[in-house]
């Protein structure tokens, strides 16, 4: 499943923990519970194999952290239990829920407030800029702005120069070309990827089928007796007969 994540959702979460989490989260939303052996979420997230060994410290460091950042800061709720095997901890079973639509509206224009006060904006001019232009624009508008300063842009009076973003739109603007060719990557980038998980699933299709197959003739050997084992032993001999490299395998068993 793809998922769109929100721009201020990316840009609010401090952990690339949080974020890998978030993305794996966001697709089991409408289920409700995915449940995660330990060594996969460990890659799942990004750690490397000599990190965090001990699972208290996986625990305080990465699940605590990224599920607390989580719920304090996007559009989704998450509790999570532990799975054991004896002494070890197996597995994390998370459980996830959405805001509400107009839950995840509002909490959303209360960040885009508070970004806009920290920037010299009042309040009431913030609240206006709400009313007339989407989150999407202002925010776009407000990361090409902390791009240039970052990239150290002398911008003298920053409230001023936001609310000129605002009024002409400082976001880059592509051309019918660069937007034809964006949607050509996208697609060919999606498309890749759906090959890539088919492969992957074909793979283990493929091993699970062989597993069966295995099992099946162990349990109908299982059922013969011994002649009928000899006997089935000797039409396989004969049929082989030109393999002698087989031949001697077989009856070195």
């Amino acid at each position: 499943m793809y998922v769109k994540l929100n721009m201020f959702i990316w840009r609010g979460l401090n952990s690339k923990h949080s974020l890998a989490l978030y993305e794996i989260l966001k697709d089991y939303q409408n289920i409700g519970r995915i449940r995660i052996e330990v060594d996969n979420f460990r890659k799942l997230v990004g750690i490397e194999p000599e990190q965090y060994k001990i699972f208290t410290m996986l625990k305080k460091r990465i699940i605590d952290t990224a599920v607390q950042e989580i719920n304090e800061k996007t559009d989704l709720k998450v509790v999570y239990d532990l799975e054991n095997e004896g002494r070890r901890i197996s597995a994390i079973v998370f459980r996830v829920s959405g805001m509400a639509p107009y839950e995840t509206e509002q909490k959303t224009n209360e960040e885009i407030l508070h970004k806009l006060n920290t920037m010299g904006i009042k309040e009431s001019k913030a609240k206006e800029l709400l009313e007339k232009h989407d989150e999407d624009y202002i925010l776009a508008n407000i990361r090409v702005i902390e791009e240039e300063l970052k990239n150290g842009k002398d911008i003298r009076n920053i409230p001023a120069y936001l609310m000129k973003a605002f009024e002409v739109d400082f976001r880059p603007q592509e051309t019918e070309f660069d937007k034809i060719q964006s949607h050509k990557k996208q697609g060919k980038a999606i498309a890749e990827k759906q090959a890539e998980e088919w492969a992957l699933k074909r793979k283990e299709l493929l091993k699970q089928f062989e597993r069966q197959k295995t099992q099946a003739v162990a349990n109908v050997l299982d059922k013969l007796n011994d002649q009928e084992t000899a006997t089935l032993k000797a039409e396989f001999l004969a049929e082989i007969e030109k393999s002698p490299l087989h031949k001697r395998v077989l009856e070195s068993k």
